[in-house]
C-alpha cells in the first residue's frame, strides 16, 4: 500500500475517532470542553488570547465559546487587574463540576473501547498514538493537555 493511501486511511480514522469521542460530551461543544479543561488545569485565570493560542483555536471561536460558557454559568470574565485593557477568564465551581462529569463520561466510553479491543491491542494502539503525539509536539510545540 502506498503512503498516500495510508495517509488517507489515517486521516479518516482520526476524524472518525475525534467525532465519535466528541459525541459523548453532552451539553457542550468540543471547543467549549477544551476551554473548560484548560481553565480547570490552569493555576490562574487566563486571557482569551492565551486560551486561543494554547488550544490552537481562532480568537473568534474562543470568544463565542466563552459567551456560551458564561451564559451557562461555567466561566466568568473580568477585567484584568494587572492590565485594565484586557480580560481574564476563570472557571466557576459549576464549570469545574460540569467539566469533571463530562470528562468522566468520556473516560467511561474509552473504557468500553478498551474492553472491546482487549489489553494487547489497546497497549499497541496507545504506544503508536503517543508516538504520533510526540511527533506533533516536536513539529508544532503544542503540548498535550494533562491526563487529568
Amino acid at each position: 500500500m502506498d503512503e498516500e493511501m495510508l495517509a488517507k486511511r489515517l486521516f479518516r480514522a482520526f476524524g472518525t475517532i475525534s467525532h465519535g469521542a466528541g459525541r459523548d460530551i453532552r451539553g457542550v461543544s468540543e471547543g467549549e470542553m477544551a476551554i473548560l479543561g484548560m481553565l480547570s488545569a490552569a493555576e490562574k485565570p487566563l486571557a482569551p488570547g492565551d486560551l486561543a493560542e494554547r488550544l490552537q483555536l481562532s480568537s473568534s471561536r474562543v470568544a463565542n465559546a466563552l459567551k456560551t460558557l458564561e451564559r451557562k454559568g461555567f466561566v466568568t470574565r473580568e477585567i484584568n487587574p494587572a492590565d485594565r485593557r484586557g480580560i481574564i477568564v476563570s472557571i466557576t465551581p459549576e464549570g469545574k463540576e460540569f467539566g469533571k462529569a463530562r470528562f468522566n463520561e468520556a473516560i467511561a466510553s474509552m473504557r468500553d473501547l478498551v474492553a472491546d479491543l482487549g489489553e494487547e491491542d489497546t497497549k499497541e494502539l496507545v504506544r503508536i498514538l503517543e508516538r504520533i503525539q510526540d511527533l506533533i509536539v516536536e513539529r508544532t510545540g503544542i503540548e498535550p493537555p494533562p491526563l487529568g
